[in-house]
């Protein structure tokens, strides 16, 4: 349901809204933990979630690209509603992962989700021309479903076993600045004052996240 909600949202809205608003995830993660009796959150491990997400704030920000409401507005709906099926996933894994491996649990969650995604979309699976399909899409594609999904799932569930959810949520918030650090490496992309502020205090959210933890 969270990849479906996600790509119907992302086609609606703009990437940078995508990326502010599924920063709340770990909000959203720790609610959840602390209202299900899953997870424990002190004070610090808070700290650190509401400066992580401040600092994807100045990040995304500092761009100028986020531009909430209006014309992206039912986008921006359906990317947090993504966000807070993506944290209620994650919390529901935990208890799993006390029993199974990262990997069992992997192949359960891709079991479960390919069947009914795959039925919902068998209208434009047939109203694609796959011959127009090139070498490097379906590279891409190839790419996309063995690292970003497999590898990318077993890593994030191995996190939550063994550093927890609200943890492991706050680090996804790195996915804009690394993003940000491969773009200016790689495609010349300007980093702005703010921008680089905003890592700095991502990088601070997730230390306060680490001591909390540690406190625990």
């Amino acid at each position: 349901m969270y990849q479906l909600v996600f790509i119907f949202g992302l086609a609606a809205t703009i990437p940078a809204n995508s990326a502010l608003l599924m920063a709340t995830s770990p909000i959203f993660v720790a609610i959840y933990g602390r209202m299900l009796g899953i997870e424990r959150t002190n004070r610090l491990i808070w700290a650190g979630i509401v400066l992580s997400f401040a600092g994807i704030l100045m990040v995304i920000g500092g761009g100028g690209e986020v531009s909430l409401g209006g014309g992206t507005l039912r986008g921006d709906l359906l990317i947090l509603a993504a966000a807070m099926l993506w944290a209620a996933y994650t919390t529901a894994s935990k208890p799993l992962l006390t029993r199974y491996s990262p990997i069992k649990v992997t192949a359960l969650s891709m079991v479960a989700g390919t069947i009914p995604f795959v039925v919902i979309s068998v209208p434009a699976l047939l109203r694609q021309d796959w011959g127009a399909s090139t070498i490097s899409g379906w590279g891409a594609l190839l790419y996309s479903a063995v690292f970003a999904v497999v590898v990318g799932y077993v890593i994030w569930y191995t996190s939550v076993q063994r550093v927890g959810n609200a943890r492991t949520a706050v680090y996804s918030n790195l996915l804009p600045v690394v993003a940000g650090v491969i773009g200016w490496l790689l495609l010349g992309d300007r980093l702005t004052p703010l921008q680089l502020v905003g890592a700095a205090v991502v990088l601070a959210g997730i230390m306060l996240t680490r001591r909390g933890r540690m406190r625990q």
